[in-house]
């Protein structure tokens, strides 16, 4: 064979690529061959689909009405009901509500309330140990998707009894103690009022809200806010990472302190200030503290002071991004854009007043 016979059989053949791109052959005519085909694990993966669906219509119907739910039992368990000797109470429960309320007698009542679970699932123990009474609380491990269950206490105690409540998740309720009342939530709101022997409360998430109260206050929370209404406080430490606090009716040492949200006084009482917050207005509405020192600082803030005429201080007042305004006659001091300082009255009090970027504005009442 010849070098071009060689060549010429070579451009004839085809080529292995255009061997595999030719298509294939028309299927026969049968109808088994004409269906179209299905992936062989369809079925499987549509039951699959629909029980994750029913599976998601289910807890969401148990978020929405599963705390009417009493899987095992239907109703309430009374666990105790009975009168104690005492004078103080002391409570640590999981994730229970707690009231509290003074009684007519000279005994302590405690009515520990199950809802919903099955019997059995709570044990709560109360152990007197002098003119205390302890009172803790605990729960069998069980898991249940529609199992809703928890512990309700209703209280009542001397109105001169002392009280320490601790609830991990639960909210608490006091109401017309006079003697020292401690409250702590890690997950849920206090409300305390009418109490005349000072008051702690301790919150990590949630709302304290106080009316009424007389002695020293001291109040820490995480996250939320902090009110009080009608107060008749003497000295008050008050604390939030991000809630506002607001309070009403306190007097004499006052250190307030939030990393973010706004701090508002109204009603105060010769007041010896430690105010501040990272980003938050100051307002501060009274009377100051005749001797002494007051500091209120903003890193990111109006501060706000409303005064008496016949207010006393030494005034020591910057913005470095900001104006700064008074409606008191200041003497003996500088004025700038920036910058305020003086004497009104005999001074006798000194005022110092700083923010990064916000405006200062001390006027009178």
């Amino acid at each position: 064979m010849t070098d071009k016979e060689t060549y010429d059989r070579t451009l004839d053949a085809p080529s292995p690529a255009s061997a595999i791109a030719q298509p294939a052959g028309p299927l026969p005519s049968e109808p088994y061959y004409q269906q179209p085909s299905q992936p062989r694990n369809a079925p499987r993966a549509r039951g699959l689909g629909i029980a994750l669906v029913l599976v998601g219509l289910l807890l969401l119907a148990f978020q929405l009405f599963g705390r009417g739910l009493n899987v095992g039992n239907v109703g309430s368990i009374i666990l105790v009901d009975k009168d104690y000797q005492g004078n103080r109470i002391e409570l640590s429960a999981t994730a229970s509500d707690v009231e509290i309320r003074p009684g007519s007698g000279s005994s302590i009542h405690i009515e520990a309330i199950q809802r919903g679970g099955s019997e059995g699932d709570y044990q709560v123990s109360v152990e007197p140990s002098g003119n205390s009474l302890r009172v803790t609380e605990s729960g069998r491990s069980f898991f249940c998707f529609f199992c809703s269950s928890g512990l309700r206490y209703r209280i009542t105690v001397p109105s001169g009894a002392q009280a320490d409540i601790q609830t991990a998740s639960g909210e608490i309720d006091v109401e017309g103690l006079s003697g020292a009342v401690s409250l702590a939530s890690g997950s849920g709101d206090v409300r305390a009022g009418d109490l005349t022997g000072g008051l702690k409360v301790s919150t990590t998430s949630g709302e304290v809200n106080l009316s009424d109260i007389a002695g020293k206050l001291d109040v820490g929370s995480v996250s939320g806010d902090v009110k009080l209404e009608n107060g008749k406080i003497d000295g008050a430490t008050v604390s939030t990472t991000s809630g506002e606090v607001d309070l009403d009716g306190v007097a004499g040492a006052l250190k307030v302190t939030s990393v973010s949200g706004d701090i508002r006084v109204r009603e105060a009482r010769d007041g010896q200030l430690d105010i501040s917050t990272a980003s938050g207005e100051i307002k501060y509405e009274g009377s100051l503290a005749s001797t002494g020192a007051s500091t209120l600082n903003s890193f990111s803030g109006d501060v706000n002071l409303q005064l008496p005429e016949t207010s006393d201080f030494r005034l020591d007042a910057s913005t470095v991004s900001g104006d700064i305004s008074s409606e008191f006659e200041l003497r003996d001091g500088q004025q700038g854009q920036r910058n305020l300082s003086g004497i009104t009255g005999n001074g006798s009090t000194t005022v110092t007043i700083s923010t990064t970027s916000g405006d200062i504005n001390i006027d009178r009442r």
